[in-house]
């Protein structure tokens, strides 16, 4: 978009669906995530029908995931790096 004339401005928007039987006991929502062929159908400017496009906003597989631990330091926007990342995987079961 742009905030001013000619000048461009690139931004994201992050859009969320329900959560899949891996990311449900966490939070309430989760990410979209585009395999390459529905991120393409995604972008497509020549769609003829873009609300069919809902049919993409859906949880990922469970098998495309994996749960990991994090560091405390990861609640702080003023942290980054891979110390961020505890080594040791996160104890979860699947009910």
């Amino acid at each position: 978009w742009y905030p001013a004339p000619n000048q461009p401005e690139l931004t994201f928007t992050i859009i969320t669906c329900p959560p899949n039987n891996l990311i449900a006991s966490i939070p309430n929502r989760m990410p979209v995530i585009l395999s390459e062929g529905a991120a393409e159908d995604w972008m497509n400017r020549r769609e003829p029908d873009p609300r069919s496009l809902s049919r993409l906003l859906i949880p990922a597989p469970v098998d495309l995931l994996a749960i990991q631990s994090a560091s405390p330091l990861a609640n702080s926007v003023k942290n980054d790096g891979p110390e961020l990342l505890d080594a040791t995987p996160a104890p979860f079961k699947l009910e």
